[in-house]
């Protein structure tokens, strides 16, 4: 793992919710919440855990969802 990768993953906590994770990915919950419900054409949907109404999303598996998604694309 590079230097500037670990560091940015450092600042993020281990679990997120749905605004963390859209300040993460820069967009809004309204837009997460369609990642996590797969409702985002060409895109996987975002893993996460269910815990009653609230969905968590843990840090590693946003960073492998997004290494993923940008997989997809090239």
């Amino acid at each position: 793992m590079e230097l500037a990768s670990a560091i940015t993953q450092a600042a993020i906590p281990e679990i997120l919710t749905i605004r963390e994770s859209g300040e993460v990915l820069r967009c809004s919950k309204a837009h997460v919440q369609n990642l996590l419900a797969g409702k985002i054409p060409s895109v996987p949907a975002l893993p996460y855990i269910p815990m009653g109404r609230r969905k968590l999303i843990r840090r590693e598996s946003l960073m492998r969802w997004l290494k993923q998604a940008e997989d997809m694309t090239q």
